[in-house]
C-alpha cells in the first residue's frame, strides 16, 4: 500500500496543477451530473414540457433566492481558510467558519420571514401563475438546507479533502434518484412531489453531512465582529457576481414563463421547458467548471507570491488544455441521443426544438471554463470586483434584451443573451487578471 502511495505520489509531481485533485472532484462531480442528469431525463420524459417548465420555474426562483441569501461567503471560506489550515491555525480557522455560517444562517431566516408575506405576489407577477404560490412558500422552507449545503461543501473544499467533496456531491443526486424511483414505482410521481424532491435534496444531503463538517465549532466565540468586516468587505464583490451569475442562469426560464412576454399561460410553460431543457443539457459542462473551481481556488489562495501565482497560472491552462478537444465532442452527437430517446419513448422528440439552445449555451460554458484559472487568481489577489461588475452589468443587458427578444425570438433570443454575457465576462476577467499578475509582479521586483 505505501509503495501504491509513493507511485501515486511521483505521479502527480509529474502532473499539471492540481491535477489529481482535480481527478478527485471531478469523479464525484461525474457521479453527481450523471445521476442528476438521469433524474432530469426521467423527469422531463413523464412531464409535458408544460408541465416541465412549471417545474423549472420554481427551481429557478428557489436558486435564485438561494442566491441572494448567500453573500458570496463560500469564496469567502475557500479563500481565507486555507492559509489558517496551512499554518495550523485551529482556533483562527474555527472562527472564520463560525462566523460565516453564523451570517448565512441569520440572513435566511430574515430573508425566509419576508418572503412569506409576499408569496401571492411572486406566483402572480414573477411566475405568471397563481396556482404556484404553494410552490414559492415551499422555496422558502427549503432555502436553509441549500444554504448550509453550499457551506459544507465550501468547508470540505477549503480543507482540501477533494475525495470527500467527490462523496458529498454524490450524495443530493443518489437522493433525488432513490425517491423519485420510489414514488414512480408506487404510482406517486407527479409535479408537486418531483418538486419537493428538487427542493428538499439538499436539506437532506445537509442532515447526512453536518455531524462530520461541526466537530470542531465549540473551540471558538460565535461571532468576531472584525472577522465580520472582513468577511463582507471581501466577499460584496462575490456576492454580487454570484447572484448576477445565478440570476444570468436562471432568469430565462421566470422570463420565458410569463405569459406578458411569451403570448399566454401555455406558451410560456412550453417556452420554458424546452429552453430548460436545451440548458440542462449544456448545464452538464458544469461539471467541468466546478470541479476546476473547486481545487483550482483555494490552490491559487495558498501560493506565497506572485511568481507562484504565474507558475500556478501556467500549469493550470496546461491543465485546461486537456480537457478543451473532449468537451467540442458533445455539438456534433447530442442530436442523436434525443433521438434515441425517442425510440424508447415518443415524448422525449417533444423537445427537439430545444437543441438550438443546447448549442448557444454550450458553446458559452465553454469560455467560462477557459477564464476559471485568470478567475482564480483574481481571488486571490483579493480583486473580486473585477468579475463583479462585468456579472452585474451584463445580467441587467441580458434581462432587458431578453425582454425585447423573447417576444419575436423566443427560446432562441433568451439563449442568445447568454452567449453574449459570458463572451465578454470571459474577455474582461482573463485580461484584466492578466494585466493585474505582471503589475504586481513589477510591484514586487521593485
Amino acid at each position: 500500500m505505501k509503495g501504491l502511495k509513493k507511485i501515486v505520489k511521483n505521479i502527480g509531481l509529474k502532473l499539471p496543477e492540481g491535477y489529481l485533485d482535480f481527478s478527485k472532484v471531478i469523479g464525484g462531480m461525474l457521479s453527481h451530473n450523471f445521476l442528476r442528469g438521469v433524474t432530469k431525463l426521467i423527469v422531463a420524459g413523464l412531464l409535458t414540457p408544460q408541465a416541465f417548465g412549471a417545474l423549472r420555474a420554481v427551481y429557478s426562483f428557489f436558486k435564485i433566492s438561494a442566491s441572494v441569501v448567500g453573500f458570496g461567503l463560500d469564496y469567502a471560506i475557500t479563500t481565507f481558510a486555507p492559509s489558517e489550515i496551512e499554518n495550523n491555525n485551529q482556533y483562527e480557522k474555527s472562527k472564520l467558519l463560525k462566523t460565516t455560517i453564523f451570517i448565512k444562517t441569520v440572513a435566511v431566516f430574515l430573508f425566509g420571514a419576508m418572503g412569506l408575506f409576499f408569496t401571492d405576489k411572486i406566483a402572480l407577477d414573477l411566475l405568471g401563475d397563481p396556482k404556484l404560490e404553494f410552490y414559492v412558500k415551499l422555496v422558502f422552507f427549503a432555502l436553509l438546507g441549500q444554504t448550509l449545503w453550499k457551506y459544507c461543501r465550501s468547508h470540505l473544499s477549503a480543507h482540501q479533502h477533494f475525495s470527500k467533496v467527490g462523496i458529498f456531491l454524490a450524495t443530493a443526486p443518489v437522493i433525488m434518484l432513490s425517491v423519485m424511483l420510489v414514488l414512480v414505482a408506487t404510482n406517486r410521481f407527479n409535479l408537486t412531489t418531483i418538486i419537493v424532491i428538487y427542493l428538499f435534496a439538499p436539506t437532506l444531503t445537509t442532515l447526512i453531512w453536518w455531524p462530520i463538517i461541526i466537530r470542531d465549532f465549540a473551540k471558538s466565540p460565535i461571532i468576531d465582529n472584525i472577522l465580520v468586516k472582513k468577511i463582507v468587505r471581501f466577499s460584496r464583490w462575490i456576492y454580487v457576481s454570484n447572484l448576477s451569475a445565478t440570476i444570468r442562469g436562471h432568469a430565462n426560464p421566470i422570463l420565458l414563463k410569463n405569459p406578458t412576454l411569451s403570448g399566454s399561460i401555455a406558451t410560456g410553460e412550453l417556452n420554458a421547458g424546452l429552453y430548460s431543457f436545451g440548458n440542462d443539457l449544456a448545464g452538464e459542462i458544469t461539471i467541468i467548471s466546478q470541479s476546476l473551481t473547486t481545487v483550482l481556488l483555494p490552490k491559487a489562495s495558498s501560493k506565497a507570491n506572485v511568481t507562484e501565482l504565474k507558475r500556478f497560472v501556467k500549469k493550470a491552462y496546461k491543465g485546461l488544455s486537456l480537457l478543451i478537444l473532449p468537451l467540442i465532442l458533445p455539438f456534433f452527437f447530442i442530436k442523436y441521443v434525443i433521438l434515441l430517446l425517442g425510440m424508447i419513448k415518443p415524448s422525449y422528440l417533444d423537445y427537439l426544438p430545444a437543441l438550438d439552445v443546447f448549442r448557444i449555451l454550450y458553446a458559452a460554458g465553454l469560455f467560462s471554463i477557459i477564464s476559471i484559472p485568470m478567475k482564480a487568481v483574481c481571488y486571490a489577489l483579493h480583486l473580486p470586483k473585477v468579475e463583479a461588475n462585468v456579472e452585474m452589468m451584463f445580467v441587467i443587458i441580458m434581462i432587458v434584451g431578453g425582454i425585447i427578444l423573447i417576444p419575436t425570438y423566443g427560446i432562441k433570443g433568451a439563449a442568445i443573451m447568454v452567449f453574449i454575457q459570458r463572451f465578454v465576462s470571459f474577455l474582461v476577467v482573463t485580461s484584466y487578471g492578466a494585466i493585474k499578475l505582471n503589475q504586481s509582479e513589477s510591484c514586487n521586483n521593485a
